[in-house]
């Protein structure tokens, strides 16, 4: 797939403003391509929000900080949810998109594997940046 000039733009933009680089820079370039050129505006927005609500979870869950039982439990049933909400949004997004597009996320991020779920949990780290550039600088990803 041929990203715009825009999407371009808007990668550079975020790794000159952010903490650290986007690790899977191919795989965000492509969501946002999406985005603008199918219409898919709610879902990418959806899907950075979600991404940094994983990301947060992630962080209390391995802070070790948390000792109450109870908390912990619901804590590790919210951030599963948001993760298959995650994978879920991925799907939407890429559904009726370009077939090697689609080949490529499924072989990454959506098989029945611990390396799938790793991948998936750096697209989010990623995806959580989107959405603290997308802070700084509203209307970036669309209307």
């Amino acid at each position: 797939m041929d990203l715009s000039e825009k999407t371009i733009e808007i990668i550079d933009r975020l790794n000159d403003s952010s903490s650290r680089l986007i690790k899977n820079k191919y795989e965000v370039s492509i969501l946002i391509e999406i985005s603008f050129f199918s219409g898919k505006h709610d879902l990418f927005r959806d899907l950075i929000f979600n991404s940094k609500y994983v990301n947060g979870l992630k962080n209390v869950l391995s802070s070790g900080k948390v000792s109450d039982d109870a908390f912990k439990k619901k804590t590790y049933s919210d951030f599963n949810s948001a993760l298959q909400k995650s994978f879920d949004l991925l799907k939407l997004i890429l559904a009726d998109e370009d077939k090697t597009v689609n080949d490529f996320f499924e072989n990454k991020y959506f098989q029945m594997a611990q390396n799938s779920v790793i991948n998936l949990m750096e697209l989010t780290e990623d995806l959580a940046l989107c959405k603290e550039f997308m802070n700084r600088n509203p209307g970036i990803f669309g209307p």
